[in-house]
Order: C-alpha cells, then sequence, then structure tokens
C-alpha cells in the first residue's frame, strides 16, 4: 500500500491523497506515516472494533466534505 501511495503521488501531485490504515501494529503506523505524504488515518490493533469504524467514518465524512467543497 505504501508503495501505491508513493506512486499516486507522484503521478498527481496535486491531490489530497488519504490513507487508511485499520488493525495495525503502532510501529507499523509509524513507519507508514514517515513513508507517506498521504494524510493517514490510523486504528492500530490494540484498539476496539468500535475505534475503527469511527476512524473509518470520520475519514469517509472528511473526504466527502472537502470534495464537496471542490478540493
Amino acid at each position: 500500500m505504501k508503495h501505491i501511495c508513493q506512486a499516486v503521488a507522484a503521478a498527481y501531485p496535486e491531490i489530497k491523497l488519504y490513507a487508511l490504515l485499520i488493525d495495525e501494529r503502532p510501529e507499523e503506523v509509524t513507519d507508514f506515516k514517515r513513508s507517506v505524504t498521504a494524510k493517514v488515518h490510523a486504528s492500530s490493533s490494540d484498539e476496539s472494533y468500535a475505534h475503527y469504524a469511527r476512524v473509518a467514518d470520520n475519514l469517509l465524512q472528511t473526504a466527502r466534505r472537502q470534495a464537496g467543497e471542490g478540493q
């Protein structure tokens, strides 16, 4: 997934790029954030399923709002 984010960022530097990581180890989240220019939203493996859903929903709402604003 890192390679996909890097490729999209290189091909389309003007877009806002988001990455959603669910059920990842905290050190994997840190590594991912350091490796890509995407805005990373993550929920690590030590968090509840309800938290996973909140993180995903928050990102979806953010993306919808920004798309609606033409960003």
